[in-house]
């Protein structure tokens, strides 16, 4: 074998060597990356890229009837307060199969305490993203995560701001990944303002609305992901789901996601 030759194949060998290696420093599983087998699932022409979010609520989910409806993302629960969703390890396994996006969501409940939710959230996924983040990990703050009125009760909705922040900032030193707020507006709204909150994060709004924009809460100028509906039909999942869609195209969705997740 000539010098020239022999130079090319160790070239040759040491990119797909470094192609791993690469695929982490993106911020995705090479499936997704520029030669992956997933790309073209987001080179498409749709306005929007779409997705559901599921629990073990949906129960036993055929996975791959699901993808060939042509969906870009899936959000999951991981958690409920402390408490892991029976169904986070196999849903993120068995999605792991298809062409779509992951990310992994904590209901936050404020008796459960932001410390020890944050341990949970954190045990829960550490495993499930050290291949890559794909989008980021989310926590879900709504009407359920208090069990009062926080419009009324100021000192309380001061407490939950505080635990909320302190939550978001413990588990983003331990992860190294910033998370993104799932709320709606008529939630949010009730909470004084907090340095950290919401600090840069992404937001998932919830709106049920046929308006062409989500109602927006305070802190945002945009929105990232809009859930549109709770009431979503779905081949592959049994009864109504939550619909998505995300505020870009596929090729934006996947930009994204090989951008995000970097703790601030």
């Amino acid at each position: 074998m000539s010098l020239q030759s022999r130079f090319g194949a160790a070239l040759a060998g040491l990119i797909v060597s470094l192609a791993p290696a690469l695929a982490r420093a993106d911020g995705l599983p090479a499936k997704f990356r520029a030669s992956g087998d997933c790309v073209s699932r987001f080179a498409g022409s749709d306005p929007a890229a779409t997705g559901i979010d599921v629990s073990k609520f949906q129960g036993d989910i055929d996975w791959q009837r699901l993808e060939r409806q042509g969906l870009h993302f899936v959000i999951m629960r991981a958690a409920y307060g402390r408490d892991p969703d029976p169904d986070f390890e196999r849903n993120w396994k068995d999605a792991d199969a298809t062409c779509m996006l992951r990310a992994p969501y904590q209901f936050f409940l404020a008796h459960h305490g932001p410390s020890a939710q944050a341990e949970a959230m954190h045990g829960l996924v550490k495993e499930a993203m050290a291949g890559g983040p794909e989008l980021p990990p989310v926590v879900d703050v709504e009407a359920g995560s208090y069990n009062g009125d926080l419009c009324r009760d100021r000192v309380a909705a001061q407490r939950f701001a505080a635990d909320l922040a302190a939550y978001l900032n413990a588990f983003e030193r331990a992860s190294g990944r910033q998370m993104m707020i799932y709320t709606a507006e008529n939630f949010w709204k009730c909470l004084p303002a907090h340095p950290d909150l919401p600090g840069g994060r992404p937001l998932w709004i919830a709106s049920y609305t046929e308006a062409r924009a989500p109602d927006m809460p305070p802190g945002w100028q945009s929105w990232t992901f809009w859930q549109r509906t709770d009431r979503a039909k779905a081949e592959g999942i049994d009864g109504k789901v939550d619909g998505d869609r995300f505020n870009g195209s596929p090729s934006a969705v996947l930009e994204f996601a090989a951008k995000a997740g970097q703790a601030p």
